[in-house]
């Protein structure tokens, strides 16, 4: 399974990306809603 984790704290991204990597998740991680929006849209368009 694939998360998208959208966190502009540098802290807590290094905490989820632990966490969910320790969990067995493949990760993207973005600073911020308009990353979401951007990522989305070049992954729909493949």
């Amino acid at each position: 399974m694939r998360i998208l984790v959208a966190e502009d704290n540098k802290i807590n991204q290094k905490f989820i990306e632990f966490i969910l990597k320790k969990l067995g998740y493949e990760i993207d991680m973005v600073h911020n809603g308009i990353e979401v929006l951007k990522l989305m849209r070049r992954t729909l368009t493949m």
